[in-house]
C-alpha cells in the first residue's frame, strides 16, 4: 500500500508524516507539503491513536482527529531528541520577539492573548494560540515556531520564527500582581507544560535539558490575574521594562 508522506518544516529541521486516514490533513491545514519520500519519521498505528484517545483526549469521536492528536503526542516525544519541543502556552510575536502565556487548559491564556492583541494591535502577531513549537540553539537561545496545533480556535501564523524573550505562567486571582520566579520555582509548573509522554529514561533527560536550556536563556513571570485588561496591562508593562 503506498504511503501518503507529508512534511513540516520548522527553519531548517523537518518532520515527515505518514497519515493514515484522509481526513486527517485538512487539521493541518497549511503547515504540510506532500513529498515524494517513502519513509517517514512519524506514523502512529490504531493501537497507538486508542490508547492516546482513551488515556489523554477522551472527547474526541473523529477518526481523522483522534490521528492528528495523537501525531502531536508523537511529535512531541520525536522532537525531545533534536533539542526541540511541542510546549503548551499562547505564543505571540511582538517588538521582534517572541512571548509565551502558559498554564493548564482553562486558566486564561487565550483571554491574556486578545487583551494583548486588543492594546497592540498591529504591533503584534499570534505565532501559536496553543502548542508553538521551541527551538534549543547552540549559542544558548532559544527560538519559538508556530505549529499545526494551535487549539480550536486555530490562532497561529505559519512560517514565524522568533526569538523566545520571556514565558509569563498564568495562575487565576483575585487581584493582579506580577513577579519575576527564580529557575528553581519556576521548573515544576513548565516541566508540566511539555507536550509530551516521554516513553523512557532518554525523552525524560532531554525534556529536562531543554527546560534547564529554556530557564538559563530567559526570565519567566508569574502572573496571578483577574483575566482582565488591567493585568494585560500591567503584564505588558513589567516585561517593557525588562527589555
Amino acid at each position: 500500500m503506498e504511503k501518503n508522506v507529508y512534511e513540516f518544516k520548522a527553519g531548517d529541521f523537518s518532520v515527515r508524516y505518514s497519515l493514515r486516514y484522509k481526513g486527517t490533513l485538512r487539521y493541518f491545514d497549511q503547515y504540510l507539503r506532500k513529498t515524494d519520500s517513502l519513509s517517514s519519521d512519524i506514523e502512529v498505528s490504531d493501537e497507538y491513536i486508542d490508547e492516546c484517545n482513551r488515556l489523554i483526549f477522551k472527547n474526541e469521536n473523529k477518526r481523522s482527529y483522534q490521528e492528528f492528536s495523537a501525531l502531536m503526542v508523537s511529535t512531541g516525544n520525536h522532537l525531545l531528541a533534536y533539542q526541540r519541543a511541542l510546549f503548551h502556552g499562547a505564543a505571540l510575536l511582538w517588538n521582534d520577539q517572541a512571548w509565551i502565556f502558559t498554564a493548564p487548559s482553562g486558566t486564561g491564556k487565550t483571554t491574556q492573548l486578545l487583551h494583548w492583541n486588543e492594546i497592540l494591535k498591529d504591533e503584534m502577531t499570534i505565532i501559536n494560540g496553543d502548542k508553538p513549537l521551541l527551538e534549543c540553539r547552540d549559542d544558548g537561545s532559544v527560538y519559538v515556531y508556530s505549529s499545526p496545533w494551535r487549539g480550536k480556535e486555530k490562532y497561529g501564523t505559519p512560517g514565524i520564527i522568533a526569538p523566545l524573550a520571556g514565558i509569563i505562567l498564568l495562575q487565576q486571582g483575585q487581584q493582579n500582581i506580577i513577579q519575576r520566579m527564580k529557575p528553581e520555582d519556576a521548573v515544576i509548573p513548565l516541566f508540566t507544560e511539555f507536550v509530551s509522554y516521554p516513553q523512557n529514561t532518554d525523552q525524560i533527560k532531554n525534556q529536562a535539558d531543554i527546560l534547564t536550556r529554556i530557564l538559563s536563556a530567559v526570565p519567566v513571570w508569574k502572573l496571578i490575574n483577574r483575566g482582565d485588561q488591567e493585568s494585560a496591562l500591567l503584564t505588558l508593562n513589567t516585561v517593557r521594562n525588562s527589555l
